[in-house]
């Protein structure tokens, strides 16, 4: 669903025919994109962009840039012009890692976990993603406590570029040891 003319409307009009078209059934894709002033020679940039990156390059492309990203945010030692700057980047470049990483995270969900187990998977990431934010935020006060705060930065930052690497190999060796499986409409029921 889009506002007809709104930015979204020519990249959800092309994936949806073009998902529909492999599915052979009728579809709905949602979309939102919230870029003040883009101009048509830059929505053609995101568009092209959006058929060629892979989702799995996305993925461990976002954890990547996230962790750079994220790691300015303890460089940042004073108030200064530089430390804003380094403040600024952590929000532009980390958060664009992130959500790029969050897009490719559920993309590939959706698209490699059968309907009928969907929102089992889904409810169950979540339950786990939502145990661990809280945990983290409770060990994380605690270890600032003992160490400060800036380690404590750089180490998520390490972190997240550890899952890069680790989504780097796993996705790796998923693809080399794909099977070729059927197009769901044409799976049976169990």
């Amino acid at each position: 669903f889009t506002f007809t003319g709104h930015k979204e409307d020519l990249l959800v009009k092309e994936v949806s025919e073009t998902i529909a078209s492999s599915l052979r059934k009728n579809v709905v894709v949602t979309a939102g994109m919230h870029w003040e002033s883009l101009k048509p020679r830059e929505l053609a940039v995101v568009a092209r962009l959006a058929r060629r990156v892979p989702t799995h390059r996305l993925l461990v492309a976002g954890l990547f840039v996230w962790a750079a990203g994220s790691a300015a945010a303890p460089l940042a030692a004073s108030a200064t012009v530089l430390g804003a700057l380094l403040l600024c980047a952590q929000q532009l470049i980390g958060d664009a890692g992130a959500v790029a990483a969050h897009i490719a995270d559920r993309t590939l969900r959706q698209s490699h976990t059968p309907p009928t187990h969907l929102a089992r998977v889904d409810a169950s990431i979540r339950t786990v993603t939502h145990v661990f934010t809280l945990a983290g935020a409770l060990l994380s006060g605690a270890l600032a406590e003992a160490y400060g705060a800036r380690p404590l930065l750089f180490a998520s930052s390490a972190l997240v570029a550890i899952a890069g690497v680790v989504a780097l190999f796993s996705l790796r060796a998923a693809s080399e040891n794909r099977v070729t499986a059927k197009p769901r409409d044409q799976e049976r029921p169990t």
